[in-house]
């Protein structure tokens, strides 16, 4: 499996790992995010060291994994704020 692949085979199980916690936190879970920063800046190092075309295939993948950790981010701050009040 080329290095390419082995990033969008990760990247498409984080982006499940994400969608999963997010709807764990939405109902009131909470969720142990831990080593998923540092999975993910090893994840975008690694995209960046690809030939431009490989790095360009990944984006996508990148992008959609970026969009669902902005949506667990803003369920984390609803239930942050839930548990405030």
């Amino acid at each position: 499996m080329s290095d390419k692949d082995q990033i969008m085979a990760r990247l498409t199980e984080l982006t499940n790992f994400i969608s999963e916690c997010t709807e764990k936190v939405e109902g009131g879970e909470m969720v142990d995010l831990k080593g998923l920063d540092d999975e993910i800046a090893g994840l975008c190092e690694r995209t960046v060291a690809l030939p431009p075309e490989d790095a360009q295939a990944v984006q996508p993948t990148m992008a959609d994994m970026i969009a669902r950790l902005e949506k667990l981010g803003q369920a984390l701050k609803n239930y942050k704020d839930g548990q405030a009040g």
